[in-house]
C-alpha cells in the first residue's frame, strides 16, 4: 500500500479530554475529527468502536469492520 493517512474520529468527548489523552503518548501523527453528536458515525453506520472504514484513493470504501485485517 503506498502513501496512506489515518484520521481518527472520536465521539463525544471534549476536544480538552482528547487532547489530554494524545499529549500523553508525545508527537500525534493523526489527524482527529471530533463527531459531538455522533453524526458522522451515523452517516457512516458505525455500530460499534472501535470501528474501521478503509476508503481508496478514489473514495471507495475497501474495507469496514470492528477489527483491522493484517494487510492494513
Amino acid at each position: 500500500m503506498d502513501a496512506s493517512r489515518v484520521i481518527l474520529v472520536n465521539i463525544g468527548e471534549k476536544k480538552e479530554e482528547i487532547e489530554s489523552f494524545l499529549n500523553r503518548f508525545g508527537s500525534n501523527p493523526f489527524t482527529v475529527l471530533l463527531d459531538y453528536e455522533g453524526a458522522l458515525a451515523s452517516d457512516c453506520k458505525v455500530i460499534g468502536i472501535p470501528s474501521f472504514i478503509i476508503i481508496d484513493r478514489d473514495g471507495r470504501v475497501e474495507f469496514e469492520g470492528n477489527y483491522l485485517p493484517r494487510r492494513y
